[in-house]
């Protein structure tokens, strides 16, 4: 099935997410899908093995990241039995590819909208780990930072202050919690930073 906007390509991916509901958190089943999405949309070659799960084929600028993302991503993966998990297969199935130039052009939209329903679905929990857009949009356009600027941000969360930075900005976030490392970085990659 060929799906036409982001937005659809996002539910169908949400109800993935779904089906794994009670398995582990909901955050943990995000993670999974928002990490399978930058590899296949960003084109980031791996493989599935049945003895290691999740192998990364290939040295990529950011490999140390996603090494450790990696090791993360695995543990879920092993409470999931990914071998019994069809909703993870399929979405790594082509056959079931939304329109790639879409997708891969949209990426960072894709990346919001899947990060924004899991808020959405831990109701008072939610928001805790990021800064709303706007404020982090109206923060980044307040500071007239240089070209070649360095920003260093000690209590990143989801990297959201990054993600309105300009291209041309250095930015360093830091977090102490592992599945928030990992959903700022991908978030940042989403968008290109």
């Amino acid at each position: 099935m060929k799906y036409e906007s982001v937005d659809e390509v996002a539910q169908w991916q949400w109800n993935i997410i779904e089906l794994f509901d009670g398995k582990s958190p909901i955050e943990d089943n995000v993670l999974v899908v928002l990490f399978l999405n930058t590899l296949k949309y960003k084109n980031i070659a791996f493989k599935i093995k049945k003895d290691q799960f999740l192998v990364l084929d290939q040295d990529f600028p950011q490999l140390d990241f996603l090494k450790f993302c990696e090791l993360q991503i695995n543990a879920i993966l092993r409470l999931w039995n990914i071998y019994d998990s069809k909703g993870i297969l399929k979405l790594l199935d082509k056959k079931y590819d939304a329109d790639k130039v879409l997708i891969e052009e949209n990426f960072g939209e894709l990346f919001e909208i899947l990060l924004n329903k899991t808020h959405l679905s831990r109701g008072r929990r939610s928001g805790e780990d990021t800064l709303p857009n706007e404020i982090s949009e109206l923060a980044a356009k307040l500071v007239d930072l240089d070209n070649n600027s360095k920003v260093y941000n000690p209590f990143a969360g989801y990297a959201s202050f990054g993600v309105h930075l300009k291209n041309n900005v250095s930015y360093l976030g830091q977090e102490l919690l592992p599945n928030n490392v990992i959903i700022g970085g991908l978030r940042l990659m989403a968008h290109d930073k």
